[in-house]
C-alpha cells in the first residue's frame, strides 16, 4: 500500500478508502467538550491504560470528566459516573452519528467471508506504518511475526 509520511496522513487516506469521513456522518448529537469528557471516562475506565499512564495525566482526564458532570475541587469520581458518560455516547450514536472507526469497521466486516483477511490486512497497514515511523527496538514477536 506504499509508506505514508504521518498517523494523519495514513488516517487520511484510510478515511478516503472507507469512505468513512473523519468528522463521521450524520449530526453528534454530544458537544465536541462532551465527546473529550467521553474518551476521557472510556479511558479512566480501561485498568491496563489508566495504569500505564502518569498520575499527572490521570488527573488531567479526571478533571475533564468532573467538569462535564459539573462538578469542582477535588471530585471523587465513581466507576458509575464514568459509565454514565459512555451512556451519553452511546445514545449519540443512536440519534444517527456514525464516527470514522465505526464506519471504518464497518466497512471491513461487511462481507462476513472476507472479513476476518479484511481485517487482518488493515491491522497489518497501521503495523507496518507504527515500524516505519516509530522504529520500535522491543516488541513481541508476534508483532513481528504479523507484519512480516
Amino acid at each position: 500500500m506504499g509508506q505514508v509520511a504521518s498517523a494523519a496522513e495514513l488516517k487520511a487516506r484510510v478515511a478516503r478508502m472507507f469512505g468513512a469521513p473523519l468528522e463521521g456522518i450524520g449530526k453528534a448529537e454530544v458537544p465536541a467538550r462532551d465527546r473529550r469528557a467521553q474518551r476521557a471516562a472510556w479511558t479512566l475506565l480501561n485498568d491496563s491504560k489508566r495504569l500505564a499512564m502518569p498520575a499527572q495525566r490521570v488527573r488531567e482526564l479526571e478533571l475533564v470528566v468532573a467538569e462535564a458532570l459539573g462538578r469542582s475541587g477535588e471530585p471523587k469520581l465513581s466507576t458509575e459516573d464514568l459509565r454514565s458518560l459512555l451512556d451519553d455516547r452511546e445514545n449519540s450514536e443512536e440519534c444517527g452519528f456514525s464516527p470514522h472507526g465505526r464506519l471504518v469497521v464497518n466497512q471491513l466486516m461487511a462481507d462476513a467471508d472476507s472479513a476476518r483477511d479484511a481485517l487482518h490486512e488493515f491491522f497489518c497497514l497501521w503495523r507496518q506504518h507504527f515500524f516505519d515511523h516509530m522504529k520500535p527496538l522491543h516488541l513481541k514477536q508476534e508483532w513481528i511475526r504479523a507484519v512480516t
